[in-house]
């Protein structure tokens, strides 16, 4: 599945909203507090995988309040291949009995849902004025079709070279600190 990870991929059928996982609470760029929707897609042909929706607002988290969110019939979905999270040290375990989910683990999702473990992150192509609206109304928003991966190196440059310039100040101070001192204590010792 490696391989096939942030595949562009289509695929049709209805959402089963009575299966809907939500999983958060994860914030957006603007630091509003929500959750993203993972909810099961039945195909044509009867199989079923999981769709990470998109990101809704905290008030937003409750089905009778997005109404407008909440697709009815056959959708097309785009979106990318994705496989399950690694949970790690600072991670709460889920509860699966009160549908508390802090990190995808794409086998029990899919064995609570019927579905394959297949994993899809629908994709918005929506300008944010329009996302904004969006989530206003209860849709959930989808991620960029961009992957991008953060180059931060400069940032480690500039970060590395001046802990290393003020160590080094630092050193230089320390070690011309004790000769002083002990030139004060000579010259004490030679007055008396």
């Amino acid at each position: 599945m490696d391989e096939y990870e942030y595949r562009r991929i289509r695929v049709t059928g209805h959402f089963l909203h009575d299966q809907e996982i939500l999983l958060g609470p994860r914030t957006r760029g603007d630091g509003v507090s929500g959750y993203f929707l993972i909810t099961p897609l039945e195909r044509e042909d009867g199989s079923r995988i999981l769709v990470k929706r998109g990101w809704v607002s905290r008030e937003k988290k409750d089905q009778a309040t997005r109404g407008a969110g909440l697709t009815e019939g056959t959708v097309m979905v785009e979106g990318l291949l994705r496989k399950t999270e690694q949970q790690n040290i600072f991670t709460p375990e889920n509860v699966p009995e009160q549908n508390q989910w802090f990190y995808i683990n794409l086998p029990t999702m899919c064995s609570l849902t019927g579905a394959s473990p297949i994993l899809v992150e629908q994709i918005s192509d929506k300008s944010p004025s329009l996302e904004s609206q969006l989530v206003k109304q209860g849709y959930p928003v989808g991620r960029s079709p961009v992957v991008e991966v953060r180059n931060t190196h400069m940032q480690y440059i500039f970060t590395w070279y001046s802990l290393t310039a003020a160590t080094s100040v630092m050193l230089y101070i320390l070690l011309k600190k004790p000769a002083r001192a002990a030139n004060a204590k000579r010259w004490k010792r030679a007055d008396v």
